[in-house]
């Protein structure tokens, strides 16, 4: 049975499986991986729909346990991975201090990838030069689709933000002074201290990544260097904790089952200031 336990700052994650992967495991899923190909061929859809495969466990639970073959597989391999490492920064950092979602676009059209992360940077140097701001952020590029085109015709970058940890006075007219290029909409994220709400605000992020496949050969998200980072914690002092001292209050209790790899069960605590 393995087992871990996550710190994130605010709360705290223990988890226990039931049964731990190894390499005669990933063999396997290997193995199942070309099974499910030979009889379904090697449709994507048909891949991922099959709901009973140890090659979907593992998908799921490991990431990185299968090797992917076709640039679909890929790419949606390339999604999940970005969405858990929003959901651990977003964990890690969402409830600090103010948090907003942050869009940035363009009033004249931008087609220029290498501009418009250019422009990134000057804003945030604006904004350090006139208020010694630390801008603490994870966000995401996206391309607009051409207005009136219904073909795949793409135009002007536009960026979508998170800001952490800003001052009161981080609004619109903030914003929109610095950033100086177009339309900007800055909108306070309210109910973050909720934990359903970390898998939505990771969702808002990955949705402009999954809406095309513009950015599969580019860096597809960008971050700040002062965010707090998910840190690993002995188990043994975990357990210690928990029944000897009152540092945590258990906040949900979760458990999924697995054909191959048994139940995953999840308990979230909070920290006891």
């Amino acid at each position: 049975m393995k087992r871990k336990v996550i710190d994130y700052g605010e709360y705290v994650e223990y988890k226990i499986y039931e049964k731990d992967i190894n390499e005669n495991a990933i063999i396997y899923a290997q193995q199942t991986k070309k099974d499910i190909e030979n009889t379904f061929g090697k449709t994507p859809r048909k891949i991922y729909d099959y709901e009973s495969s140890i090659y979907k466990e593992a998908r799921l639970l490991f990431g990185d346990c299968v090797k992917y073959d076709t640039e679909d597989e890929r790419f949606k391999q390339s999604i999940y991975r970005t969405k858990k490492t929003f959901e651990n920064i977003l964990k890690c950092n969402v409830n600090l201090g103010l948090a907003s979602f942050v869009t940035l676009t363009y009033g004249d059209t931008t087609l220029s990838r290498k501009k418009a992360l250019k422009d990134f940077v000057l804003f945030k140097k604006r904004l350090l030069d006139n208020d010694d701001v630390k801008l603490k952020y994870v966000g995401v590029l996206e391309r607009q689709k051409e207005r009136g085109k219904k073909e795949n015709n793409y135009g002007s970058w536009h960026f979508h933000l998170i800001v952490f940890e800003h001052k009161k006075e981080f609004n619109y007219q903030y914003i929109k002074k610095r950033w100086g290029l177009g339309i900007v909409n800055v909108k306070f994220i309210k109910n973050k201290d909720q934990l359903s709400y970390i898998g939505k605000m990771s969702n808002y992020l990955t949705k402009y990544l999954s809406k095309d496949r513009i950015l599969a050969y580019e860096k597809t998200y960008f971050t700040s260097h002062n965010l707090n980072k998910p840190v690993k914690l002995s188990v043994s002092d975990f357990i210690k904790d928990i029944y000897n001292t009152s540092k945590y209050q258990l906040k949900e209790t979760t458990s999924v089952k697995y054909s191959y790899v048994g139940s995953v069960y999840t308990q979230v605590y909070k920290k006891i200031s």
